[in-house]
């Protein structure tokens, strides 16, 4: 059992390509928000970008991140799976997490999910990206402390 905490989560397509802009990015967030809804994480904030997703986010549930992750995986990859194959890419192999240990370092990392997009030249407004809780559409999923 991994210890409770807020995690910032980064999830990769191997090899990177513009996968996920379209309707790939829409099941991620969507099954992000999902989650959040349900009461299953806290969502702090969530981005998907053409080639790999951020989260931030706190199971609620003592099963904690890995047990979450693996059925988030598998919802994601069920949803989308093919379109990742025909691309000739795949989601890598496990996924990069941070414990995220203060408010301050909190609000750094979801000012960088949130400014992903801007960083990438993708839009020129944090809440233009629609894959985003900068973007109306996510934002009531978020929580912020």
């Amino acid at each position: 059992m991994v210890d409770p905490g807020t995690w910032f989560i980064t999830k990769c397509l191997d090899p990177r390509r513009a996968l996920l802009a379209g309707d790939l990015g829409k099941v991620i967030a969507d099954a992000l928000a999902f989650h959040a809804d349900r009461g299953d994480v806290v969502l702090g904030a969530l981005c998907a970008m053409p080639d790999h997703w951020h989260a931030l986010l706190s199971p609620v549930r003592p099963r904690a991140l890995p047990a979450f992750m693996r059925d988030l995986d598998h919802w994601v990859s069920s949803q989308g799976g093919s379109g990742l194959a025909n691309g000739g890419s795949r989601w890598q192999d496990g996924y990069q997490d941070t414990r995220i240990r203060s408010t301050r370092q909190f609000h750094f990392m979801r000012g960088y999910i949130h400014g992903n997009p801007v960083d990438k030249g993708l839009v020129p407004c944090p809440g233009d990206w629609p894959w985003s809780t900068a973007c109306p559409a996510y934002a009531r999923c978020a929580t912020i402390p």
